[in-house]
């Protein structure tokens, strides 16, 4: 495998692997603030020597000096700004109609109730949602 396979390959399975704790974590009733730092801070620090591997492996595998296109050079430059502004957009609060009406009330009523409950949907798409709203 080339170094940015296993790179991939690492990712995904770090992501799947933190994916799989936090739902093994809200099965058990066992979800908290306290509960997803652990387990964020323990697959930091568990892979982080083969980040480290990886780091090294690819400084041997660079030449020491680098040409770059200034074509290549734009290139890359706006796709960071790209990838920033999308984080941006990530992090900034929802505002759309959909999302703060339906999609939030879970988070809404996870976090008065501390657990997650079961919403029943109509037997017919076209009826209203029996699911609690936002007020």
């Amino acid at each position: 495998m080339t170094l940015l396979e296993r790179l991939l390959v690492g990712a995904g399975l770090w992501f799947g692997g933190l994916s799989f704790s936090v739902l093994i974590l809200g099965r058990t009733q066992s979800l908290s603030e306290g509960s997803l730092l652990a387990v964020l801070l323990f697959s930091i620090i568990a892979t982080s020597p083969f980040i480290a591997a990886w780091f090294r492996e690819l400084k041997k595998t660079l030449p020491s000096r680098v040409r770059v296109n200034p074509i290549h050079g734009v290139l890359v430059t706006v796709l960071l700004a790209f990838l920033a502004l999308q984080l941006v957009g990530a992090a900034a609060p929802e505002i759309k109609f959909d999302a703060l009406w339906y999609h939030l009330t879970e988070a809404k009523t996870y976090l008065q109730e501390g657990q997650i409950r079961t919403f029943y949907l109509p037997a017919q798409l076209s009826q209203s949602s029996v699911t609690p709203r936002l007020q």
